[in-house]
């Protein structure tokens, strides 16, 4: 019997992930091979614990306890407020907090943020939009800003793949080259192969807005834990 047959029969009803977001893969793992009835992702930092909780209404947000935490979204150049719905730097202050408070805290992290208005779920906490790119993770391409959760997105709809990926980008070559390694759950045959490497070079053209030079498959495991997202060679 695997793990996930012996941990579906303790009916488990609530996952919550933690620091490293999973992909709709690693979700569907947890769903349909480990018995969860429902998998939240909770969001929140070493320097702002307690954040925000998922919303129950729309996984797609969470909301930020407001009794605790004030929130603006940011440009992460000029530091310029920007409006509701706008993608920025989140910047945090904490409201409550004696030993370590937070003042305009750059977080480093992009996404959106919306206001007081009641919420499908009961809450009228502000919103924090569940699509958070780490702006250190950013790498330009080509003069365009790519982040790797998009290309992770890209990747998500295909079933052979796991979603996590790398991506280098080589600036020793005039067009600046960028290979793409790519996770897949099981080995692939040549057709497969052949057939992949057109579909998401198609679909990261189209959605993310770059071009790939080169698509390498490596197998299972390859990208565990806390992985180097992307890489520039000088």
């Amino acid at each position: 019997m695997s793990l996930g047959e012996n941990l579906a029969d303790y009916k488990l009803r609530v996952g919550i992930c933690v620091a490293e977001k999973p992909s709709k893969t690693q979700v569907s793992l947890l769903e349909d091979g480990f018995g969860y009835e429902k998998v939240a992702i909770d969001y929140g930092a070493t320097e702002f614990p307690g954040f925000s909780v998922n919303c129950e209404n729309d996984a797609a947000f969470h909301h930020v306890w407001a009794d605790n935490y004030l929130v603006e979204v940011v440009d992460p150049k000029t530091h310029e407020n920007l409006g509701e719905g706008e993608r920025g730097e989140l910047v945090v202050s904490s409201l409550q907090r004696e030993a370590f408070p937070l003042i305009r805290y750059l977080s480093r992290d992009v996404t959106s943020i919306s206001g007081f208005e009641k919420c499908g779920c009961g809450m009228s906490h502000p919103r924090v939009s569940a699509d958070i790119d780490r702006e250190d993770f950013m790498v330009k391409v080509r003069g365009v800003p790519v982040f790797p959760s998009h290309v992770e997105f890209v990747l998500s709809e295909f079933p052979m793949l796991t979603g996590n990926c790398q991506i280098i980008v080589d600036k020793r070559t005039p067009s600046h080259d960028l290979v793409l390694k790519v996770e897949t759950i099981r080995p692939l045959s040549s057709d497969e192969e052949r057939m992949l490497k057109t579909q998401i070079a198609d679909q990261v053209k189209n959605r993310v807005g770059i071009a790939i030079n080169d698509l390498a498959f490596v197998p299972k495991g390859t990208f565990e834990g806390k992985f180097q997202k992307t890489v520039t060679i000088n």
